[in-house]
């Protein structure tokens, strides 16, 4: 008898710490991560086709321009230092943009919403992020409706607000916009594009 209530006695006291041990944690943390910066494709390149080498948004020289550039039909991707003041650190960040897309007169436009998570920043205080490759930027997308068949859409050449938005593991968030400019190739080359 003595070993059946020494059992139950051990069998409860285990059950106690497990399920103390699950309960919620309830932090105190409400001070919201920082996005100490963020730029988009530092020193891309493209080629002109001849003998030179194109280097745009170019780390290494003093920056005249306050927006970045995204060559059209290349990919997007991102720097950026991402600081939290908490223990727990960081969960993760992504980023959204909306892109439009136009085809010929009298077909309506098109907007293309992107969001994208970047790399892993989990339980990190302080992380800086390197060319984080996102999404490939297409000039060209193809809607096939009702009545009209398949229709070609082309992207709109223009400056478009790129939102970042950094989340820590207590779910305290912080973002920002940034100017991008989304430019095609011939227009930094100087070349007629092709048909």
């Amino acid at each position: 008898m003595r070993k059946v209530v020494l059992s139950i006695i051990c069998l409860f006291v285990v059950s106690l710490f497990y399920f103390t041990s699950c309960g919620e944690d309830k932090s105190d943390d409400k001070v919201p991560p920082v996005i100490e910066f963020a730029k988009f494709n530092v020193n891309d390149t493209i080629w002109d086709g001849l003998e030179t080498l194109i280097t745009i948004n170019d780390s290494t020289k003093e920056q005249t321009h306050l927006i970045d550039t995204v060559v059209i039909g290349k990919w997007l991707y991102i720097s950026a230092r991402f600081t939290d003041n908490e223990a727990k650190g960081l969960s993760t960040f992504k980023v959204e943009t909306n892109l439009v897309y136009k085809g010929k007169e009298g077909v309506k436009d098109s907007l293309l919403e992107i969001v994208k998570l970047g790399r892993s920043i989990f339980a990190q205080n302080d992380v800086s992020v390197y060319y984080n490759k996102l999404v490939q930027i297409s000039d060209t997308i193809r809607r096939n409706t009702t009545g009209s068949g398949v229709q070609n859409l082309g992207l709109v050449e223009g400056d478009y607000s790129v939102k970042v938005v950094c989340i820590d593991v207590a779910g305290n968030t912080d973002s920002q916009t940034f100017p991008v400019r989304f430019i095609r190739r011939n227009k930094i080359v100087g070349t007629e594009p092709e048909e």
